[in-house]
């Protein structure tokens, strides 16, 4: 409808300890499920019924349902279980699928970087077409890198895009 829909991302900064940085700016669920191992959606419902199973047990153990000063315990004891559970899972994501992705994207030459990009962009307009969705990811793919050696360039050299309907920058 001629608008443009975005979001503010959190400021990140390209330091000794964080030499790179994958940013999605676009449908962002597909590209996210990549780095870190699990779609976010299926995360959040796992996490949800992980937290409502471990209250309902607690409950059925104790029989308390008459009691609510106990109930008000055990509904804190499950969230305090639910609050250490995500902790650990995403300290494990972190470990095991971000990391290692950032470790082996961050010395890969522009024309690498772009590889990754187009890749992401056409499995996300991949599922976008399984699943029957409305296309939100497709046409013609145009990448640009971001570094602090060669600035903002365009991987297409010599090329400016005039219609572009999907980017990202890595």
């Amino acid at each position: 409808f001629d608008k443009i829909k975005h979001s503010i991302f959190d400021t990140h900064k390209i330091t000794n300890t964080n030499q790179a940085q994958i940013m999605p700016f676009a449908a962002t669920n597909t590209i996210s499920s990549f780095i870190s191992g699990i779609h976010p959606t299926y995360e959040n419902f796992s996490l949800r019924e992980f937290h409502n199973c471990i209250e309902a047990t607690l409950l059925e153990i104790f029989n308390i349902e008459n009691d609510p000063e106990t109930v008000k315990k055990i509904q804190a004891a499950s969230l305090q279980c639910y609050d250490a559970y995500k902790r650990k899972l995403s300290k494990y994501v972190m470990t095991h699928h971000i990391l290692p992705v950032i470790e082996n994207i961050k010395f890969l030459p522009s024309e690498g970087l772009s590889n990754v990009a187009k890749s992401l962009i056409n499995i996300s307009a991949f599922k976008s077409d399984l699943n029957n969705q409305e296309i939100n990811v497709g046409g013609r793919i145009e990448t640009a890198t971001l570094t602090k050696a060669e600035g903002f360039n365009w991987n297409a050299p010599n090329h400016r895009p005039q219609e572009i309907f999907s980017r990202t920058v890595i």
